[in-house]
């Protein structure tokens, strides 16, 4: 296995973190845990199965090893499974990776928990702006966040955080989080 220079690893997070944000938000998770398993997954983006198999999360479906036309399928594909592994919407990386190897996404690997700690705990220390859940208005951390504060809302205007009962993403989007 090839290892990964810091530079390797900084080219690996920037050129994947507008993905993995996406990813996260779909997963209610944050975008430095999925980074962490997509690095640890590919090695930082130095083995075959990132390179030119375009598959992030190593996703190997009746144990082959998937191959996808684009980077995106293969977060995709990613996303799916740990969707229907219910791998979702989890407080923190350790409760994150603890339920990945209790899922048995890493086969027969027992240290696979603390290696994947390890590693988001790296792309935390690289990017320190990847912690918080990634935005996702149908579940994850903003359904868990909705569910606490009743029928009060969020507004973020200009990177403000103010109570109020809409939560307004950008100029275009507002979403009215309702009553419960």
């Amino acid at each position: 296995m090839t290892v990964a220079s810091v530079a390797q690893q900084q080219a690996f997070i920037n050129s994947n973190l507008p993905l993995a944000s996406t990813i996260a938000g779909q997963l209610g998770l944050s975008p430095s845990e999925v980074l962490g398993q997509w690095a640890l997954e590919t090695g930082w983006g130095t083995q075959s199965n990132y390179s030119t198999l375009n598959n992030p999360g190593n996703v190997s479906p009746g144990g082959q090893l998937a191959t996808y036309p684009t980077m995106q399928a293969g977060a995709q594909a990613y996303a799916n499974v740990l969707q229907s592994m219910g791998v979702t919407g989890l407080g923190n990386p350790q409760q994150f990776a603890t339920a990945l190897e209790a899922k048995g996404y890493a086969g027969a690997n027992q240290q696979y928990a603390q290696s994947l700690v390890q590693t988001i705990g790296q792309v935390q220390t690289m990017a320190p702006g990847t912690t918080a859940p990634a935005y996702n208005p149908g579940g994850g951390f903003w359904s868990w966040l909705r569910a606490r504060i009743g029928d009060v809302g969020i507004i973020v205007l200009g990177g403000a955080l103010v109570l109020g009962t809409l939560l307004v993403v950008s100029k275009e989007t507002t979403i009215n989080l309702g009553a419960k």
